[in-house]
């Protein structure tokens, strides 16, 4: 649209100045009031002779006055009028789209295993292991007395050993748990006091504990209790129970000795709670809590809508018997709100894989950890099996890309710009060094989501030219809608300074066929949320027709074929023979009012055949040149304060004639005259006020014949 409205306004004026020198039905006129003139101001002789007259044309008005209606001219729906004074604006507009749905999504994430151990596990109890001590073993002077009726006296018991063993394990170290230890005294006499039992390890040659049971313990069933704890204790289960003690007697009453009466000591354990043991593990439960950051450094989401992803959970279990896992993401839910879960079993000292599909739920993680809640319950069935605390299931979690329909997250993530390439014009001929002062290209965002940061690339494209750069940076507010305008002298966000960059203007001024636009967006924001609605970019470039030319700029036309009849080529070659044969040189003057700040020295070049063919158009003979001025201008404004009358004269001399008959091809060339501002409006005008044209012609019976051949389509073209 640029250049061809400048296109567009050069050939309106410059045909209308060289159109008369090409044109077939012009010159028929000319012709015409060259024979007018001769059959008023001529006698015939009464002999039949050749007769030949010499004429000079003088100041021949050729056309009237005609006036060039820039704004008409120049009717686009890209260039348009606007303001009191009508200043042309070159505008193109459109629409483009920063696609979001693309960062709605995490990569996969493969976050530090973890483990779960075991801890402090329970043991099975024993039902209470019991030893029994005859009367004669610990009264050894009454063996042989059974029957008699004699006292008990008072003394030391002897030292007696029992062996026991404990059928719930066969080692342990224990945390907590207790060992009761209760005597019977089944004999028909008090027993005591005090009697010590000591609980001593075999298997460790070390003494569990020991106790002491102060009082005495009442005869014929009487019992007594007494307990230790076996926290931080290691023990293994082959023991002995070792007494010692004092008995009272009876004193001076005497008692019926019956040696199949004994006592009993009853060893048992509960709430048996070990840290290492070769035991029975009883199925029991404990409880793995995990937060995993499945974040990155970019992307750490806080809540999010998943249509696609899952979590991969690998488990090795150092366990000698199965386990099931009762797995629960309590930050992951189902529409119900339910939080997603699954259950999977181990084999002993083995592994496991389970995947928990992401799609279709919603994660609230809040920190940015995911959380994992676990129960694992053992299948040891209460047999024999060697456990530590330190025994663990480590957990592997490997996180899928994960897609959302809406996310809220901190981002520090970028994505492109849209590219498009935006066709400016294609034209034919070059506009050489214009330069616009006054452009400005407006963008708006419309639901802009969160902040962003806008890196904008244009590229103004022009055939044979280097391509053009102007490069922007600026920042935009998330969840309102944001203009930036950027122009020659600067940008703006929001109607506030801001930002940063140049070389609109540069691209802008290399008239470019094509601008194209890229660049990047960085989302940079916490707790940002974002959905698959993009970010529409609604941009107008609005370029103000005010200009500069610098001095020595060029305009060079375009390669134009010179025939005085297209339709006819018997009638193009006769008029080339009259302006060969008969035309003796001349002059086109006309008198111009040039509405608009454009002028320059004209030279039109033309060539044969051959030379077109084989030689640059700036080599080819000048076949006339002349000067013509621009519109004045206000230097600070352009706006256009004068248009005064230029009277030009265009002349030829007849050698240049013959190079005109001779010619097929034209091309010109303006060195336009330096403009510090100018404007072009609507309402612009050039007027053409006058016009006359001057010169030589032979007239004689060959011309009269050439003449009444030209348009005669009954005789074949040669």
């Amino acid at each position: 649209m640029l250049r061809q409205s400048i296109a567009t306004l050069k050939k309106s004026s410059l045909i209308m100045m060289f159109g008369l020198i090409v044109n077939n039905r012009y010159l028929k006129l000319i012709f015409a009031a060259v024979i007018m003139a001769a059959a008023a101001g001529c006698s015939i002789p009464d002999e039949p002779v050749l007769p030949q007259w010499q004429f000079s044309l003088v100041r021949i008005p050729i056309m009237g006055p005609d006036t060039i209606d820039i704004g008409a001219e120049l009717a686009n729906e890209n260039l348009v009028a606007e303001g009191a004074d009508s200043l042309f604006h070159i505008k193109f507009e459109g629409s483009e789209q920063i696609g979001i749905s693309e960062q709605l999504k995490q990569e996969a994430v493969n976050p530090a295993p973890f483990s779960g151990s075991i801890g402090n596990f329970a043991i099975g109890g024993n039902s209470g292991q019991t030893v029994t001590i005859g009367i004669t073993e610990a009264f050894p002077f009454l063996a042989g007395q059974g029957g008699s009726s004699i006292p008990i006296p008072s003394g030391a018991l002897p030292r007696i050993e029992k062996p026991i063993t404990l059928n719930n394990f066969s080692e342990v170290t224990f945390v907590s748990g207790d060992i009761g230890i209760q005597i019977t005294n089944n004999l028909n006499f008090v027993l005591g006091k005090p009697i010590n039992i000591e609980l001593f390890d075999v298997g460790n040659n070390a003494t569990v504990d020991a106790v002491v049971f102060s009082g005495t313990i009442s005869a014929n069933g009487g019992t007594a209790q007494q307990s230790f704890d076996l926290s931080g204790k290691t023990m293994s289960n082959n023991l002995k129970v070792i007494i010692t003690g004092n008995e009272d007697g009876t004193g001076i009453n005497p008692v019926t000795i019956n040696e199949n009466l004994s006592f009993t000591i009853e060893v048992s354990m509960s709430n048996l709670v070990a840290s290492s043991a070769t035991a029975n593990i009883p199925d029991q439960n404990f409880s793995i809590s995990q937060s995993v950051d499945v974040g990155t450094d970019s992307f750490r989401v806080i809540s999010a809508d998943i249509t696609s992803g899952s979590i991969v959970l690998d488990f090795t279990s150092e366990f000698p018997f199965p386990i099931q896992m009762d797995v629960e993401l309590t930050d992951i839910t189902t529409s119900p709100g339910n939080p997603i879960s699954t259950i999977i079993t181990i084999p002993a000292n083995s592994s496991s894989q389970s995947m928990i599909s992401l799609a279709n739920t919603t994660m609230s993680l809040g920190d940015g950890n995911m959380d994992f809640g676990i129960t694992v319950s053992t299948q040891s069935g209460n047999q024999t099996f060697t456990v530590n605390a330190t025994d663990a299931i480590t957990t592997t979690v490997s996180v899928t890309k994960l897609v959302f329909s809406s996310v809220t997250a901190d981002i520090n993530v970028g994505t492109d710009f849209p590219s498009f390439e935006k066709q400016v014009i294609d034209l034919d001929f070059d506009v050489p060094d214009i330069k616009f002062d006054d452009m400005i290209f407006t963008l708006i965002f419309v639901d802009n989501p969160v902040n962003l940061d806008i890196t904008l690339n244009l590229t103004g494209k022009k055939s044979g030219k280097s391509d053009v750069q102007a490069n922007y940076s600026f920042s935009l507010i998330g969840g309102i809608d944001n203009t930036v305008v950027i122009n020659n002298t600067g940008i703006t966000v929001n109607g506030a300074s801001s930002g940063s960059g140049s070389g609109l203007a540069d691209v802008i001024n290399l008239l470019p066929e094509t601008i194209f636009f890229s660049g990047s967006a960085q989302i940079n924001f916490d707790n940002a949320t974002l959905t698959n609605q993009p970010i529409t970019i609604n941009y107008t470039v609005d370029i103000a027709f005010i200009f500069s030319i610098p001095s020595g700029a060029v305009l060079e036309g375009d390669t134009i074929k010179i025939s005085f009849d297209s339709e006819n080529p018997k009638d193009d070659k006769d008029i080339r023979d009259i302006l060969r044969d008969f035309f003796k040189g001349g002059s086109l003057d006309f008198t111009l009012a040039n509405g608009i700040p454009i002028g320059g020295e004209l030279s039109l070049h033309v060539a044969d055949t051959l030379t077109a063919q084989s030689a640059d158009p700036a080599s080819w003979p000048v076949l006339i040149s002349f000067h013509f001025d621009g519109a004045e201008t206000d230097p600070l404004t352009g706006d256009i304060t004068g248009m005064p009358d230029q009277e030009i004269s265009v002349g030829i001399t007849e050698a240049q004639v013959k190079i005109l008959a001779d010619s097929y091809f034209a091309f010109w060339f303006v060195t336009l005259d330096p403009v510090i501002k100018g404007s072009l409006h609507s309402t612009d005008k050039i007027f053409l006020r006058k016009s006359f044209l001057s010169g030589e012609i032979t007239v004689n019976t060959d011309l009269f014949d050439k003449f009444e051949d030209i348009g005669d389509k009954g005789k074949g073209g040669g």
